[in-house]
């Protein structure tokens, strides 16, 4: 019988879970489906190539593995995945967004509010995410934006990715993270659009958010014009480490004092701290301090990082 479209990947899947999951072999198989064992093979093949069977290998190390258990130990959550880390940085923060679109993957369900940050990890994390649709699913922004300066990485185009993958609604935040003054943002705070998002953002489910560090080398805040080297070489003498949403944290975890968090339109960080599950990703010794810091001050749930930071984490916790 010739098997077409639909039927044929129904078939498809019928064999792959026979032979993946119930562990039959091929001959077994053909004689269930009455069908030739070469003719199996090709199903489990094509059932490969049309990425209905997808394999994994957990290629994480022995060291990130103790990494993973110390970091759960430590700070009492409920996951911490370690990847390798790569020589080329951008080749860590695509397996780190692998890892954690899984991790998402396995999170989302139907009618889940959902809500999502924005940054060159979270990119990845995005890009790589391949969920089944949902039904009833909402994704919120819950930071103002970049603008146009690093369009790949806004929050408006990840939020919208993902909830166009999920087959969800998106509310975005029409404002930039950080405006020119107080007044300004209060005012934006009015606006029924932006007050309706960040109200209801404050009930999501799970939220996923990447980590800002204060150094100079390596903060998103500085290459999208927000901050100048010397406004982040400013906030590292006022104890700031980096920031979660826009907010910067001291290496305890606890908000330091400074002007401009009277001038972020977004998700506060008491908020933050209701959320029942937050998913942090971040790469690089330079996001250690931050790391530190959000773990310290318990607003994650899960992490997921690569084995050069989570040394330092661990270092600097025990220094």
């Amino acid at each position: 019988m010739i098997y077409s479209g639909a039927a044929r990947r129904d078939l498809l899947i019928k064999v792959a879970k026979m032979y993946y999951l119930e562990n039959l072999s091929q001959q077994q198989i053909a004689n269930k489906i009455n069908a030739s064992r070469s003719n199996v093979s090709k199903m489990l093949q094509s059932a490969r190539d049309l990425n209905i069977v997808q394999i994994r290998i957990d290629d994480t190390s022995t060291p990130g593995f103790l990494q993973q258990t110390e970091l759960m130990e430590t700070f009492d959550i409920s996951q911490a995945i370690v990847i390798p880390s790569m020589k080329d940085p951008e080749n860590t923060k695509m397996e780190v967004g692998r890892a954690a679109a899984d991790l998402l993957q396995a999170k989302v369900s139907d009618g889940m509010r959902m809500g999502i940050t924005w940054g060159s990890t979270i990119y990845h994390v995005v890009n790589q995410f391949s969920p089944k649709p949902l039904n009833n699913a909402i994704v919120y922004q819950l930071m103002g934006g970049t603008g146009a300066r690093e369009p790949n990485t806004d929050g408006r185009e990840q939020t919208q990715s993902i909830a166009n993958k999920l087959n969800a609604k998106s509310y975005i935040l029409q404002a930039p993270l950080i405006v020119q003054s107080k007044q300004l943002r209060n005012l934006l705070l009015k606006e029924p659009v932006i007050s309706q998002t960040l109200t209801e953002a404050e009930q999501v489910d799970l939220a996923i958010t990447g980590l800002g560090t204060s150094d100079p080398v390596d903060c998103n805040l500085l290459k999208i014009g927000h901050f100048s080297k010397a406004k982040c070489r400013e906030l590292q003498k006022k104890g700031a480490v980096g920031d979660l949403c826009g907010w910067h944290l001291d290496i305890n975890g606890k908000l330091c004092e400074l002007e401009l968090h009277d001038r972020i339109v977004g998700i506060s960080l008491e908020q933050i701290s209701q959320i029942k599950t937050v998913i942090a990703v971040a790469v690089g010794e330079r996001k250690a301090e931050i790391i530190l810091a959000c773990l310290r001050g318990g607003y994650i749930d899960y992490l997921v990082t690569d084995e050069l930071a989570a040394t330092k984490v661990l270092s600097l916790n025990k220094g």
